[in-house]
């Protein structure tokens, strides 16, 4: 979202992004809504006497949870993908790199810890 509006987008570009992201927006609100009531109910299972299996159960359903959302940011950014020059691509990766070299990720921080 933010990395996206630090690029030179034309109007249109815009528009493209802005229709992909309502549209995923609507899959992944409900099913974050969802993952966060799993994790308050894992929360309670994990205090209160509840069997292992349970635990386990309500575990595996987060894990496919947290999957789908994956999937759908990844379905989203190949679409956005497509509205982006080359250049704009380039400029999209630089500025992930950074963002994730200042939260200590990514494969430069990576190699700082190897050092």
């Amino acid at each position: 979202g933010e990395l996206i509006e630090q690029l030179d987008l034309t109007d249109e570009q815009r528009e493209e992004i802005r229709t992909i992201q309502a549209k995923y927006a609507d899959d992944l609100g409900p099913n974050n809504q969802n993952l966060n009531t799993a994790y308050q109910e894992l929360r309670t299972m994990m205090i209160e006497d509840t069997s292992e299996d349970l635990i386990r159960s309500k575990h595996d359903d987060i894990r496919t949870m947290r999957q789908q959302s994956a999937d759908l940011r990844f379905e989203s950014m190949l679409e956005v993908r497509q509205v982006l020059t080359t250049e704009q691509r380039q400029e999209l990766a630089d500025l992930m790199e950074q963002r994730r070299g200042r939260h200590g990720w990514g494969m430069k921080a990576q190699k700082g810890w190897q050092n």
